[in-house]
């Protein structure tokens, strides 16, 4: 298993000690009579102290819940197995598949993430930043993801979505819905305003000032 972090190495053990009372090679149980049981190739095995060497001393293949000399020990020999079993905590997120955190989650550095896409499922987002710099490969060196890049509002299945696009080739924004203002609409002293269709006069605004 992977871990977030540095794995846990070796984290937990049982103990099991038994002590010969026949001539015999083989080890089921301890003196308390629990089952023997351990994970392949995570286990430690003890003769009167001294470590048995798995292949040599102990017949191999080992099956997790029985140990067998390759010779027989002798009545009054303790045998002592260390089962180890790797330390998993219940609550971790893996690395490299991936999970679902349930609770909030704070970091007090950065966050980059180099996937293909970030989706966010909350009714509320507020971004600290003044200004959302959009279509940077953040590549070195720098350039333009798309010739065209903006906010687009999706209003739902068949329906034309709202947007508001800067096309770099004509440098203006693009808006593809109408647009109403609720205060003036001004422009530089060198700027113009061209309209290629009908200009109308809403009946609720009476003026139309031009250099003023």
């Amino acid at each position: 298993m992977a871990y977030i972090g540095q794995e846990p190495g070796q984290g937990q053990a049982e103990r099991f000690i038994f002590t010969a009372t026949g001539v015999t090679d083989t080890v089921t149980a301890d003196d308390d009579g629990r089952t023997i049981g351990y994970t392949v190739g995570q286990v430690s095995v003890f003769l009167n102290g001294v470590k048995q060497v798995i292949g040599a001393d102990i017949e191999t293949p080992m099956n997790g819940s029985t140990v067998v000399f390759d010779s027989n020990f002798a009545i009054g020999d303790v045998i002592e197995v260390i089962a180890l079993s790797a330390f998993s905590p219940s609550d971790t997120v893996s690395a490299s598949t991936g999970g679902t955190f349930a609770g909030n989650v704070v970091m007090s550095g950065n966050l980059t993430v180099n996937g293909t896409e970030t989706i966010v499922n909350t009714q509320t987002v507020e971004v600290e930043d003044n200004i959302l710099q959009l279509n940077t490969t953040q590549a070195s060196p720098d350039t333009a993801t798309a010739a065209t890049s903006g906010i687009s509002v999706y209003r739902g299945n068949g329906v034309t979505q709202a947007s508001l696009i800067f096309d770099d080739a004509d440098d203006a924004w693009d808006i593809t819905n109408n647009l109403v203002l609720g205060g003036d609409l001004e422009t530089s002293t060198t700027g113009k305003i061209k309209m290629k269709g009908s200009f109308m006069q809403s009946s609720t605004h009476q003026s139309w000032v031009m250099g003023g």
